[in-house]
């Protein structure tokens, strides 16, 4: 049996326990997931409280061994798995196996999940949890959020074709922020953040990802998004209305990297090559890093504002921090333009 034969036949052992159906076109298969509404049921039960002592006793009780996240009151706990297991020994699979407990209650144990892994969660003080799967096959790429609220007792499945690389609660756990990264299928969804409601599971608002962050504080009163480098220093500030719709952006005074990307994120090349503000930024920028790309920008834009001694200045650093960075042709037009007006 061929490999794809291998994986087609494993896909109609496994198609009804996650509803994943597969559809073939021409030689590439794409796969949909349906009905994802109920791809986990989880239902709080009146489990006894279970005596737990340390975090080793709930791996105990979940049954296999795996990472753990833990709220700050200690009530919300994941324990979950990512490793690999073979159907057959003809095929590996990824695993998502997770078990989830609030108040030290068992609240559900999934066991077989081999189609999905667990790529990140985060849990919340008052039993919300979020959970990142990720199904990848060929070219087709599914991440999936799994938003289980306990004190709603409700389960919300958002589909998206992007990987996760950070989650996490706004204050009030209002809403769930995510940070995608590159998919080749889903630009729409590559290199997010998206902030989702943790009532009804709905994305609120999707912005571009204008400077590269590590965390990031959401205050749900004020509607605002402090994204930051760590968990001190804020890159920039989004604030957005009632109705989703981002109003303003604040960076830090010494967040001149962020700056620079936000002019170059709303405005075009052409107006990017008329503004002042943006020359003194990329300026303001070499002053903590010499960068070949930096100089390249500082060139256009003085060789645009027919500058062309600072023009020159700039080329000729950037060819030689990188002599293929492409102003090297330019460069020698604007030498011999100086040559010949001497």
């Amino acid at each position: 049996m061929d490999k794809n034969s291998q994986k087609e036949s494993i896909f109609r052992k496994l198609k009804n326990k996650v509803n994943l159906y597969v559809t073939k076109k021409k030689k590439n298969r794409s796969c949909t997931i349906s009905k994802v509404e109920d791809f986990y049921k989880i239902k709080a039960n009146n489990n006894n409280i279970l005596k737990i002592n340390n975090e080793y006793d709930y791996i105990t009780y979940a049954g296999f061994y795996g990472n753990i996240r833990k709220s700050t009151n200690h009530k919300s706990v994941i324990v979950f798995n990512t490793s690999y297991y073979s159907i057959d020994d003809k095929y590996s699979c990824r695993n998502g196996k997770f078990a989830i407990f609030y108040a030290n209650k068992l609240l559900t144990k999934q066991e077989h999940a081999p189609l999905f892994r667990i790529l990140n969660s985060t849990v919340s003080n008052s039993g919300i949890f979020g959970i990142c799967f990720n199904l990848e096959k060929e070219e087709s790429l599914f991440c999936i959020l799994m938003i289980y609220n306990y004190q709603l007792d409700k389960t919300f499945v958002v589909p998206i074709k992007a990987y996760f690389e950070f989650i996490n609660f706004s204050n009030n756990e209002k809403y769930l922020l995510i940070k995608t990264y590159g998919s080749q299928t889903a630009p729409e969804h590559s290199f997010k953040v998206i902030l989702i409601g943790t009532e009804k599971g709905d994305i609120k608002l999707i912005f571009n990802i204008l400077l590269d962050f590590r965390n990031a504080d959401i205050d749900d009163c004020n509607n605002i998004i402090s994204l930051k480098r760590d968990k001190q220093k804020v890159l920039y500030k989004m604030q957005f209305d009632d109705n989703y719709q981002i109003q303003k952006v604040f960076f830090n005074d010494m967040c001149t990297e962020g700056k620079i990307s936000y002019l170059e994120e709303t405005n075009t090349q052409e107006e990017l090559l008329k503004n002042s503000l943006y020359a003194e930024l990329l300026e303001k920028s070499l002053l903590f890093e010499e960068n070949p790309y930096t100089h390249k920008k500082l060139g256009k834009y003085y060789d645009i504002n027919n500058d062309i001694t600072k023009a020159l200045y700039h080329y000729e650093i950037a060819l030689s921090m990188n002599d293929k960075i492409g102003v090297k042709r330019r460069y020698n037009v604007l030498q011999k333009k100086v040559k010949a007006e001497d």
